[in-house]
């Protein structure tokens, strides 16, 4: 009887082993209040946020050697009072120097999300950044587009943001309240 039971452990440990195991859980994003939008959490899987780049293969080897596991997305969208669409993010990594080398990815390929990307001063949080791309003037609804992120140990976090009342004060703004949502403090 002990010997069916060792038998069958031993069977379970290689298929787990084969399968790769248990899938990474999805980190904790908070949602934040912003009001008149709706949102919708999804799962960030690497083969997703590899499409953000231009070159998806590219960053899909890099996410694999910076050892991402893991990551959530709330896309807020609606008639909000600073933003039409808001994109909220936190990207889980092995350990904080796999964040990092997706972070500094990000900070050089913010035109990949963006199109044209022009560097604002950074953040009052860890490693962060901020990008704008401006309207041409072509398209008389046509409105800037931030993105920000930003590392806390093994984490990435980000937004992304564009509508009428968009700035880089609303973008600190919803940075810091993710940030603070989410268990950051300013002094890590």
């Amino acid at each position: 009887m002990r010997e069916d039971a060792t038998r069958a452990a031993s069977i379970l440990l290689i298929v787990a082993a084969c399968c790769g195991g248990a899938p990474t859980p999805r980190p904790q994003l908070p949602a934040i209040g912003l009001r008149g939008m709706q949102s919708e959490l999804t799962t960030v899987t690497a083969d997703r946020l590899a499409r953000d780049a231009l070159e998806p293969d590219v960053l899909a080897s890099l996410l694999e050697d910076a050892g991402y596991r893991s990551g959530a997305e709330r896309t807020y969208a609606g008639p909000g009072a600073r933003f039409s669409l808001a994109i909220t993010r936190v990207l889980s990594f092995e350990d904080p120097d796999g964040a990092e080398t997706y972070l500094d990815w990000l900070r050089d390929h913010a035109s990949d999300l963006l199109g044209t990307a022009d560097p604002l001063p950074p953040l009052d949080l860890p490693d962060s950044f901020v990008a704008v791309h401006l309207p041409g003037g072509c398209c008389p609804k046509a409105v800037a587009v931030y993105l920000s992120a930003w590392r806390r140990g093994s984490n990435v976090f980000s937004v992304k943001v564009s509508g009428r009342g968009a700035d880089p004060d609303s973008v600190e703004d919803l940075a810091t309240a993710l940030d603070s949502s989410a268990g950051g403090s300013s002094d890590a």
